[in-house]
This record gives C-alpha cells, sequence and structure tokens, in this order.
C-alpha cells in the first residue's frame, strides 16, 4: 500500500514552522501570546521556543524578554535569492567577458566535494570547452573551484582534502601536487587574485578563476574562463585574460553588493577569527 505524503511529516517541526509563521505580522511575542494560537502545552512551547532559539532562528529582546524572529532567518532568506540572482545578475557580464576575449566563460559554486557549474556562455570558435549545466568538477583540480577556496586558512584547506575521497595524488602533468603544495598554490593564487587549472582538470585546457563576493564579503560563486592551450598561453593568460576575468568578476561582485568597505570589514573579520 502506498503511504501518502502525510505520513512522514513529522508534527514537532510542524510546530516549530508553525510558531515562526506567526511573526511575519508581529515584531516581538511573549510565550503567553504565542500559546494562545496554539494547542501545545507550556512545557512542549519553552523547548520549541529553545530550540529555535539555540538555531538562532528565534531570539529574545534582553529588555522586554519578547520572542522576535532571528538572524538565521535573513541569512536564509538571503542565500535564496542570491542563487536566484546569481545567474541573472552575471550572465550580462559573462557575455561582455565573452565578446571581449572570445573563450567560454563560466560561473560555478562550490556545495561539499565538488564545483556545480551553473551557467555558461559559449565562445564563437570552432574549438570550444564547455561544461554541461549542472556537471560538477573538482575544487582542486579547477580554477573554478580553486578561487573559491581564497578565505579558507591553510588549516582549512587540509581539511577539505583529507576529508575527499579523491584526495590531490601526484601529477605528471602538474609540478604543483600534494596537499602542502596545493596549499602553496592558493596562497600565491589569492595574492594575485585569480587561480590557474594548468591541465589538471582535463588535458590540453587551461582555465582562469576569480571569486565573486556577495554583501557580506563572502566568497559566494566563481567566474571562470577556459580554453585549449593552444589559445591560452601563460603570457596571453596574465597580460589579457586574468585582467579581463578580475574586472569582470569584480562588476558582478559589485552588483551582488560588495564593495571596499565590506572587504576592510571581511578582512577585519577574518584576522579575528582563530585559523
Amino acid at each position: 500500500m502506498k503511504r501518502e505524503k502525510t505520513d512522514y511529516i513529522v508534527q514537532s517541526v510542524c510546530n516549530a514552522l508553525d510558531i515562526l509563521e506567526t511573526f511575519k505580522d508581529a515584531g516581538e511575542l511573549d510565550i503567553r501570546a504565542i500559546r494562545e494560537k496554539f494547542e501545545l502545552s507550556k512545557n512542549n512551547m519553552f523547548r520549541l521556543l529553545t530550540t529555535l532559539e539555540a538555531h538562532g532562528y528565534v531570539e529574545r529582546n534582553p529588555y522586554t524578554k519578547n520572542y522576535r524572529l532571528g538572524l538565521k532567518n535573513f541569512e536564509l532568506s538571503q542565500a535564496y535569492i542570491s542563487k536566484i540572482d546569481l545567474i541573472k545578475t552575471t550572465e550580462p557580464i559573462l557575455e561582455e567577458l565573452v565578446d571581449e576575449l572570445d573563450e567560454s566563460s563560466y560561473i560555478g559554486v562550490l556545495r561539499s566535494k565538488s564545483v556545480v557549474y551553473l551557467n555558461v556562455v559559449e565562445t564563437s570558435q570552432f574549438v570550444r570547452i564547455v561544461p554541461r549545466i549542472g556537471s560538477v568538477g573538482s575544487p582542486f583540480r579547477t580554477a573554478i573551484g580553486k578561487c573559491q577556496l581564497f578565505d579558507d586558512s591553510p588549516e582549512k584547506i587540509r581539511q577539505r582534502i583529507e576529508a575527499d575521497e579523491q584526495r590531490i595524488r601526484g601529477d605528471q602533468r602538474s609540478p604543483r601536487a600534494g596537499i602542502e603544495g596545493f596549499i602553496e598554490e592558493i596562497e600565491a593564487a589569492r595574492l594575485i587574485g585569480y587561480a590557474i587549472d594548468d591541465e589538471e582538470f582535463e588535458e590540453g585546457v587551461r582555465c582562469v578563476g576569480a571569486p565573486l563576493r556577495d554583501y557580506t564579503g563572502r566568497i559566494t560563486a566563481g567566474m571562470s574562463v577556459s580554453g585549449p592551450i593552444q589559445r591560452m598561453s601563460h603570457d596571453h593568460i596574465e597580460k589579457s585574460i586574468a585582467p579581463a576575468l578580475l574586472r569582470a568578476a569584480s562588476k558582478a561582485s559589485a552588483r551582488m553588493g560588495y564593495s571596499s568597505h565590506v572587504q576592510q570589514e571581511h578582512e577585519l573579520t577574518s584576522l579575528s577569527e582563530p585559523q
């Protein structure tokens, strides 16, 4: 017998979500006002509110002791909006970048152990490098992945690699093999603002990637340009590809609310966080 979707609903979760929705039309509520809206015991109501408070979904006004929505709701809404707006915001910039360089350009986001390609604008060149939208790549072998590690401490990068099922191994095509060598590569790339995949993900292909930052200063995505090594010499990358990519990434970040003021605050926060 096929089970209905309602058979899988967890009532306590429903109660917690219902509590959150009561704040849509109210700035603050005391526990009595919240209880009046639900048939829950005082003990159950207190447990739910305490759990929501522990996770940042509600908070208490230190003066009135009333409950109100916590910052976690804002963070989730911004995360949702940013993913919707990311493609719309960056697509015209990608198109301008492709018009300028005549090489395919991409947007990708780091998710767990992979980079997911969200958008691609193709070059008009006969030979082109075009990953499928939704396809995934290694954050350690792609420029679009490497650049999204720029804010990670060496220890965080080391943990990412060690947690990956396919760790960085020696590769005859790349002189920058091994965990410590990779960390040094990211440190050097961070200083110039972009990372390079030198035939590490696909033989015969070079890629340059730069991070995109949002209004908080955090890296939320990467932008990259790829092409066959015959058209992507290191000299061409340094003189033409990288400067154009950095301009495009800066423009995209600005449209997502990033500014030099945010950058300064983000750098100060990063310095105060334990490494």
